[in-house]
């Protein structure tokens, strides 16, 4: 299992979307160390992303890349 779908099964507690803005919900202190994994997929559909305490944005270069990115984590969530 990649490095990402290990953090998001432990760590992820919800997710959603609208137009190009994905938000993940993550337990209390690992929303940044999701953010850095996902950062580090120098994805092309992927702007960038934003990370608090337990919540992350990412930024989708538009509305359809965003509710392809959002199936594929939704995946790894199992």
């Amino acid at each position: 299992m990649s490095e990402l779908g290990q953090r998001f099964r432990l760590f992820v507690r919800d997710l959603d979307y609208g137009e190009n803005i994905i938000v993940i919900n993550t337990d209390e202190g690992h929303a940044s160390g999701i953010a850095y994994v996902i950062d580090k997929l120098d994805r092309e559909e992927i702007v960038g992303t934003l990370a608090g305490q337990n919540t992350i944005l990412v930024v989708a270069r538009n509305c359809k890349q965003a509710a392809a990115i959002v199936e594929e984590l939704e995946d790894l969530l199992g």
